[in-house]
């Protein structure tokens, strides 16, 4: 293996340097590993913890998603229901109040042949005393 002596003053520490070639890791410490894996540990656990979280939230905003899309087609659905009923009141609204117009006119119409029908029995009534009176007024 081929090394390159790095440039500075005499405190070079073993295995430091600019290596050419393959590179031998220098074995580090038990206790460094130890330490090392129980903080890796310590992110392995919040990672999961994490994407569980991640996992639930999505699946709740999906839900919520399909409950909110159920409720607008309810609401929809009660919206056209008035809709349709609201037209239904004003046809028959409109309907009534052509009758009660027709009945006025009807109404009115009848009285006034009502009324005709008195006067010309009044009429009647006047001719024939007349009529009588001048019948008695002959025999005389």
């Amino acid at each position: 293996m081929l090394r390159q002596r790095n440039v500075g003053g005499g405190n070079e520490v073993m295995g430091e340097g600019i290596f050419i070639g393959d590179v031998e890791e220098p074995v580090r410490s038990s206790k460094l590993t130890n330490s090392g894996q129980s903080e890796g540990g310590c992110w392995k656990y919040m990672s999961l913890l994490m994407i569980v979280a991640t996992v639930l939230s999505l699946c709740l905003n999906a839900y919520q998603f399909k409950l909110i899309d159920g409720y607008l087609r309810d609401i929809q659905e009660l919206n056209d229901n008035h809709n349709n009923r609201h037209s239904e009141w004003e046809a028959d609204r409109h309907s009534v109040e052509e009758c009660r117009a027709e009945m006025q006119k009807m109404e009115s119409h009848m009285n006034n042949r009502e009324t005709e029908k008195n006067k010309l029995e009044l009429e009647v009534t006047k001719l024939t005393k007349l009529n009588g009176d001048q019948g008695q007024d002959e025999l005389e």
